[in-house]
């Protein structure tokens, strides 16, 4: 869902610039809006748009808000991963301890539901 209301941000800005001004500053555009959606919610708050919707969020190992340099560490990697496809990410989350993709490991970041946010320490986890 997030990827969609990115790609719809970067439809509506085409619209309001003209495809002329758009193409000429698409470069400015895309990485301006890839952080402001992605690495500045999450990392202040731990949540996206389209994390809010299906009520998950990003924490921290302390279970606390991961702060921007985890979400710009998270919005890097999602870079990467995305250029392949997300199959990195898949493969790294299927087959590690906390099903962390490789932005959430090098961040320090989990994803996980709302609900179960309170509660998570995973370093009192039962392994």
């Amino acid at each position: 869902a997030d990827l969609i209301f990115w790609f719809l941000t970067l439809t509506i800005l085409n619209y309001f610039l003209g495809d002329d001004l758009y193409k000429q500053t698409v470069y400015i555009w895309v990485p301006l809006t890839f952080f402001l959606y992605f690495a500045v919610p999450e990392g202040r708050t731990g949540y996206t748009l389209g994390k809010w919707i299906f009520r998950v969020r990003v924490l921290n190992e302390e279970g606390q808000i991961p702060g921007i340099k985890a979400g710009v560490i998270r919005s890097i990697f999602r870079i990467f991963e995305g250029i392949v496809f997300f199959l990195p990410a898949a493969f790294f989350a299927l087959s590690s301890k906390h099903n962390q993709r490789l932005g959430d490991f090098f961040a320090g970041t989990y994803v996980m539901s709302s609900k179960n946010a309170e509660t998570f320490l995973p370093s009192r986890e039962i392994t």
